[in-house]
């Protein structure tokens, strides 16, 4: 028999209330005493955290209305170091896995799956796996996929932060690093993407991973 997975609280981060309801399922199927608690933005689930900071288990929609999904789940995992955090998306492009790892995702599920596929992996994920689609794959993103591949993890993150508009200041707050760190991963960032400035790199970014 396999072993019993307790969750505790699940938050669900998703604007769109059908899927955000079918993940609640999900989750319940695997722990009927879980919590699930709901947000349609980033900003609804930065207060649910003020007032419930102990969630064992975030599901977080890509595309978010009020910040990058991307930038959000980077800042879960820093606020939420010991919980598990699952990217769900529909776009499963290189690009997007890759940095959705690099930004401390444990797992990332497509929202196309049946909901026994998605228990399924969920399953995997509570019980410590890293559970994500296969790479390599050739698509529109090709260049995406070839220009992220070269970029660090460290890199990937700040890349992150700069398509949500963060200013060097912030990046350093938000990913720990010293101001002086963030400028030198900067200028490497800008040599690898083939630009020459801040805005140039900005526009770049947000084409490379930026939802549609």
């Amino acid at each position: 028999m396999p072993p019993k997975v307790e969750i505790g609280i699940c938050l669900v981060v998703d604007d769109h209330p059908l899927f955000g309801e079918a993940l609640a399922i999900g989750v319940a199927r695997i722990d009927p005493d879980c919590e699930v608690l709901h947000a349609a933005s980033f900003g609804q689930a930065q207060r649910i955290l003020e007032r419930q900071p102990n969630i064992d288990l975030v599901l977080l929609d890509l595309m978010l209305p009020d910040v990058l999904g991307l930038r959000a789940l980077s800042t879960f995992r820093a606020e939420l170091p010991l919980a598990k955090l699952i990217m769900v998306s529909g776009r499963e492009e290189d690009a997007v896995i890759r940095t959705a790892m690099a930004c401390g995702a444990d797992g990332f599920i497509g929202k196309s799956q049946p909901l026994e596929q998605l228990i399924a992996q969920l399953e995997r994920v509570l019980l410590g796996e890293h559970v994500f689609p296969a790479t390599g794959r050739s698509d529109r993103t090709d260049r995406s996929s070839q220009v992220t591949a070269g970029l660090s993890p460290a890199q990937l993150r700040i890349l992150v932060a700069l398509a949500d508009g963060r200013l060097n200041k912030q990046i350093a707050h938000d990913l720990d690093l010293a101001e002086a760190t963030v400028k030198s991963h900067l200028s490497a960032i800008f040599r690898k993407l083939g630009v020459n400035n801040r805005s140039q790199a900005i526009l770049m970014a947000r084409e490379l991973i930026a939802t549609d």
